[in-house]
């Protein structure tokens, strides 16, 4: 019924969250450079940076929805 009031805030709090997560991402992969896994480090900051893209996207479709 209301779900056009909450649709806006719902974007935000998912855009956020992504980043968080991707910032999450970036702190494991540094830590595991820091134990010489670099395999492993790599294809976190892979999956980091498309996280951070996608919260980057849910951002636009965030700020789009809001005018």
């Amino acid at each position: 019924m209301f779900h056009w009031v909450f649709r806006g805030y719902f974007y935000e709090f998912l855009c956020l969250l992504l980043l968080t997560l991707s910032m999450v991402f970036f702190w494991y992969a540094i830590s595991l450079i820091a134990s010489r896994d670099y395999p492993g480090s790599l294809l976190l900051l892979g999956a980091g940076l498309s996280i951070a893209h996608l919260g980057g996207l849910m951002a636009r479709l965030a700020l789009a929805d809001r005018s």
